[in-house]
């Protein structure tokens, strides 16, 4: 007989299952490997794009900082305009509750309620009412654009007054006021025959 015949076939089987149990290993291995580099490199990226991140925020920080520089100075601060103090007011929101935001945002109001008191009238009541800062600013940042009051004067609506009629006596026959003179026109009204 042959030497074939004779061999065991529970020893050849597991032989088998060894191999394969050691190949099935290798690969395990090789693809915990893999993933440890590949977890490796996406911390390095995450830890570089973290990094970008944040000195990306502080140089924000940085500009904002810069912006609220003329609301933080007295000397600057007296001479800021009604957008200068309402810009330096909503850079400062994005970084609340820091307290130089907080400061910058009281100090913008209070020379906004120096400038226009019935604007910032008008934002403490809706504050009041349960508005959020952002909220009420928006709604009553319209109002800054109009003209401001002055004492004894009719309020500006920006429409010209209506121009008088000439009385009759000095009316001539044959002209008419064209749409084009009512309009501020410097043009002649045309003659129409009568």
């Amino acid at each position: 007989m042959s030497e074939h015949q004779h061999e065991d076939p529970v020893a050849h089987a597991s032989t088998k299952i060894t191999s394969y149990v050691s190949v099935a290993a290798m690969a395990a291995e090789a693809i915990a490997q893999v993933a440890a580099v590949r977890a490796r490199e996406r911390a390095a990226v995450d830890e570089q794009a973290a990094r970008a991140l944040r000195a990306e925020g502080h140089a924000a920080y940085g500009q904002a900082r810069l912006g609220w520089g003329q609301i933080l100075d007295p000397r600057l601060r007296e001479r800021t305009g009604v957008v200068d103090a309402g810009t330096v007011w909503a850079r400062a929101q994005a970084w609340r509750p820091d307290p130089e935001a907080e400061r910058a945002t009281e100090l913008a109001e209070q020379r906004l309620r120096e400038l226009r008191p019935q604007v910032m009238e008008r934002y403490d009541r809706l504050r009041a009412e349960g508005s959020d800062p952002v909220e009420a600013m928006r709604r009553v940042a319209p109002l800054f654009d109009q003209p401001r009051p002055v004492p004894g004067k009719p309020p500006r609506t920006g429409r010209p007054w209506p121009r008088p009629r000439p009385p009759a006596a000095q009316r001539t026959p044959g002209w008419r006021c064209t749409a084009a003179r009512v309009r501020g026109s410097t043009t002649r009204p045309r003659r129409v025959s009568t």
